[in-house]
C-alpha cells in the first residue's frame, strides 16, 4: 500500500472539512479549569442547579461568541448547559427517559422510527424553544423532534433501518 497516497487522500478530504468550520466560525471545544470559568457563568449554574456536580468545564467559540459549557450530573439526569460570559444561559441538554417525554413525541418517534430503539435521548432547549434529540446506535443515527411532534431531522441511517423494518413486516 503507498502510504503516500493514503495521507494525500485523507488529506483531500480534512481540509475542505476544516475549511468549512472556519466558514462557520466553530472554534473548536476547548477543556479549561473551573477557575478559567467566569463567577457570572458557576453563580448562574449553581443557583439554578443546587444539587448537580459539574463533571466538566469547556469553551467553544461560534461566530466569534464565547461560550462556557458544564457538564453535570444531577440525580440521574445528565446535562450539559452552554452559557455566555454574563451568566445566561445559551442552550440546555439533559438526557430524559422515553417515558417522560410527550405523547406526541413519543407517538412521532415511535412511527418515524420503524422499531429501532433510541441508546440516547435529550431534550435540548436553545433560546427558549425545545426539541427532542434521539441517537440510535454509536452515533450514525439521529432524529430530532418538536414538541407537537413533528420530525425536524432525520438522519438517512435511521430511514434505512424503518425500510429495514418495514422489508421483515411484509
Amino acid at each position: 500500500m503507498n502510504h503516500g497516497r493514503s495521507f494525500k487522500f485523507s488529506m483531500a478530504l480534512l481540509v475542505p472539512c476544516l475549511l468549512c468550520l472556519a466558514v462557520a466560525g466553530y472554534a473548536g471545544e476547548k477543556k479549561i479549569n473551573k477557575k478559567d470559568v467566569p463567577p457570572s457563568v458557576l453563580k448562574a449554574f449553581e443557583q439554578a442547579y443546587p444539587k448537580a456536580k459539574a463533571n466538566g468545564y469547556s469553551t467553544e467559540t461560534e461566530h466569534g461568541q464565547t461560550y462556557y459549557e458544564i457538564e453535570s450530573i444531577d440525580g440521574n439526569t445528565k446535562r450539559d448547559l452552554l452559557y455566555k460570559a454574563d451568566g445566561s444561559v445559551e442552550e440546555i441538554e439533559e438526557s430524559v427517559e422515553m417515558t417522560t417525554l410527550p405523547d406526541a413525541v413519543s407517538k412521532a418517534f415511535t412511527q418515524a422510527a420503524g422499531g429501532a430503539k433510541p441508546t440516547k435521548i435529550e431534550k435540548v432547549t436553545r433560546s427558549g424553544k425545545a426539541t427532542y434529540e434521539f441517537g440510535m446506535g454509536k452515533g450514525k443515527s439521529e432524529m430530532v423532534i418538536d414538541p407537537s411532534g413533528k420530525v425536524v431531522k432525520q438522519s438517512k441511517t435511521v430511514e434505512k433501518s424503518k425500510e429495514k423494518e418495514e422489508d421483515k413486516e411484509d
